[in-house]
């Protein structure tokens, strides 16, 4: 069992639909073809089955992701069909949704997959101005119930459209939004939407195409950015702020040391008011390096890119710190137990009391025998 590679956490989408939670898109498949060259269908449905040995199983495509489709129709054929589960999007260009332009969409999908019913149709429209996508909607609907759809989902719709289909008796299982750390736009009214009706939220982008990942912490802004994925996440990067937003941990760090600084230099002024700030301080800093510590030995080997110090050596670093603030702690609250929080304020011309200058080594009155 030790040696049993991690497997990815499942979920089920709707009744029959069970999926990694992590799916594998192939947009990337699109972008490599566009030289107009396909890529080799043996090779890259290989690609696919190991990706389906390690327990990624399930395979989301576009009717213009390139040959991605035929690449998933072949695999499937070799593979057996069981052997993974293949979703689609159906992106046709505004105008009449009649019964048979739907129906030839869809039958261009089972034929390019080589199934007879598609686990996951996916819907999209480009303009809602056009109303065709509520006629097209209804039609795939009752394609669904006649077999040749699993279940019915759409991407990329907005909660007033997504709420319509759902008012019209549309049954719908998810919705695939843009949803990261740069795009949280589906965390308030669509979630709540999705969480009142049962439609679950597909979330792509989540890595903003590996911009959100360690391998870009501490790097330079790319000048060149060669696929479609990366130069469309880079936008999102530049409208929540630009790059230096995207790396504004460093701020923090910065901040975090001019606080300790400044701590120290009141406490050695005997500012007792510094005591309960410095360790609550010290009580984050000390949760933090916990945390962190074991990931820095952890990335210590390969596949991850190296930072400027060894993994190792910032782990070290990282556990250092943590007796070190527990210390700090233990300091703090020595203090406060020498009463240095309590604090005594005397006006300059006030009268001192007797006993501020009392020294029983110079007292000249008498004795007690």
């Amino acid at each position: 069992m030790a040696d049993r590679p991690l497997r990815p956490a499942r979920i089920q989408l709707a009744p029959g639909l069970d999926v990694p939670r992590v799916l594998t898109g192939l947009w990337q498949v699109a972008d490599m073809e566009r030289d107009g060259k396909p890529l080799d269908p043996d090779v890259a449905g290989a690609a696919l089955g190991e990706y389906a040995d390690a327990g990624f199983d399930a395979f989301d495509m576009a009717d213009h992701y390139g040959s991605a489709e035929l690449i998933v129709g072949g695999f499937l054929a070799r593979a057996g069909r069981a052997r993974a589960i293949a979703f689609t999007k159906w992106c046709p260009a505004p105008g009449p949704m009649t019964r048979e332009v739907v129906e030839e969409g869809v039958r261009q999908r089972l034929q390019r997959l080589g199934v007879s019913r598609v686990a996951l149709l996916q819907f999209h429209w480009w303009q809602y101005r056009h109303p065709g996508y509520l006629d097209a909607m209804i039609e795939l609907d009752q394609l669904r119930r006649e077999g040749r759809i699993g279940h019915l989902g759409v991407t990329n719709f907005d909660t007033d459209h997504l709420r319509l289909l759902i008012r019209h008796g549309i049954s719908v299982a998810t919705n695939q939004v843009s949803f990261s750390l740069l795009d949280r736009r589906p965390a308030g009214r669509m979630t709540a939407l999705c969480r009142e009706s049962g439609v679950k939220l597909l979330a792509y982008g989540v890595l903003a195409g590996g911009f959100l990942s360690d391998r870009w912490v501490g790097r330079s802004e790319p000048t060149e950015i060669p696929d479609w994925s990366k130069s469309k996440y880079k936008r999102f990067i530049d409208t929540v702020g630009g790059w230096d937003a995207l790396q504004g941990a460093k701020l923090v760090q910065v901040a975090y040391i001019l606080i300790y600084l400044l701590v120290a230099f009141y406490i050695a002024r005997w500012r007792s008011g510094m005591l309960p700030v410095i360790a609550a301080l010290a009580m984050i800093m000390l949760i933090f390096a916990a945390v962190s510590a074991p990931e820095w030995f952890a990335r210590d080997k390969d596949g991850f890119e190296d930072p400027a110090l060894e993994a190792g050596v910032l782990g070290m670093i990282t556990v250092l710190i943590i007796p070190v603030q527990v210390l700090l702690i233990a300091f703090a609250m020595s203090g406060f137990r020498q009463n240095w929080h309590v604090e005594v304020e005397r006006r300059k011309d006030s009268p001192r009391d007797d006993y501020d200058d009392y020294d029983e080594r110079r007292d000249p009155s008498p004795q007690p025998a």
